[in-house]
């Protein structure tokens, strides 16, 4: 996220900064998409609650995400 904001705002952006941001996004998306329905009749681990509680928490963590390149752009502005 704050490699993203910085481009929005003018700051300059290293390589090997977007370099590593594709590495964390790619990592993201192969733990994503290896999650699998648990073959368990009574599982509760793919219920409807539980991914929209999943949602949630990730919809949480990508606003505090934000909140907090917000702050590292702000604070690097000042030091």
């Amino acid at each position: 996220v704050v490699p993203l904001l910085a481009t929005a705002t003018g700051t300059p952006v290293a390589k090997r900064t977007w370099a590593s941001a594709a590495a964390c996004v790619l990592g993201t998306v192969l733990i994503v998409s290896s999650r699998t329905p648990s073959s368990d009749v009574g599982s509760a681990a793919f219920d409807e609650d539980d991914a929209a509680d999943t949602t949630l928490g990730d919809g949480l963590i990508l606003a505090g995400a934000a909140v907090w390149a917000t702050f590292l752009l702000r604070i690097s502005k000042h030091a």
